[in-house]
């Protein structure tokens, strides 16, 4: 299939930049038509569920037309629209770890959010909620689970460490991992995914 030349995309967009400053409504829904599923396939892909990726989605296209007046057309709109989609995704996770999100899919972040009190003190909080149920693990998946995760040790050398097959190893990490999931996801509404990386950050 033969791609669209990016010259007459970019012009296409200038004008239906100018068009929608003038408070036009059907340039306005063109815009929406180009850019929206992109914007959804985006958000999705930062493992957001299909309901906050329709936020996203509506809150881009809102924020667009409230600053239609304020719009450059002679800037890239694509680069303007990604850049409302990675700040609509981080506030996002603001209440699912947003520093593990970063870690995670590389979403630039600037010093003032990395600092932020409030952020840390939800980082903070999931890691505690998550060490205390790694802790009440029984003891045997508590030191695999440890291994694997945190220590990023293979299956193959922890049995070895450990003097037990193969096999049994990752029975032991199989249902530790059930465990945590079942007990994160629940109790926290926090993908299990996200908490690993965060465990593996702060040890």
């Amino acid at each position: 299939m033969q791609q669209p030349d990016p010259i007459t995309v970019e012009k296409e967009d200038a004008y239906l930049v100018r068009k929608i400053k003038q408070h036009d409504e059907l340039a306005y829904y063109r815009l929406y038509q180009k850019y929206s599923s992109k914007i959804y396939r985006i958000s999705r892909k930062m493992d957001l569920s299909h309901h906050d990726a329709e936020e996203i989605v509506q809150d881009v296209f809102l924020h667009i037309w409230k600053s239609r007046e304020r719009l450059d057309e002679s800037l890239s709109i694509n680069a303007y629209i990604f850049t409302i989609v990675k700040t609509g995704v981080l506030k996002k996770y603001k209440k699912r770890a947003r520093f593990v999100a970063y870690q995670q899919y590389a979403i630039p972040m600037s010093q003032e959010f990395s600092t932020n009190t409030e952020d840390k003190v939800i980082f903070e909080d999931l890691h505690d909620f998550a060490t205390e149920a790694i802790n009440n693990l029984p003891v045997k998946q508590k030191e695999v689970f440890v291994m694997k995760n945190i220590q990023h040790m293979t299956a193959e050398e922890i049995a070895s460490q450990l003097n037990l097959s193969v096999r049994t190893v990752e029975n032991q990490i199989y249902r530790a991992t059930k465990s945590l999931r079942k007990k994160i996801e629940t109790s926290q509404g926090v993908s299990y995914s996200l908490v690993t990386v965060l465990l593996g950050l702060l040890n």
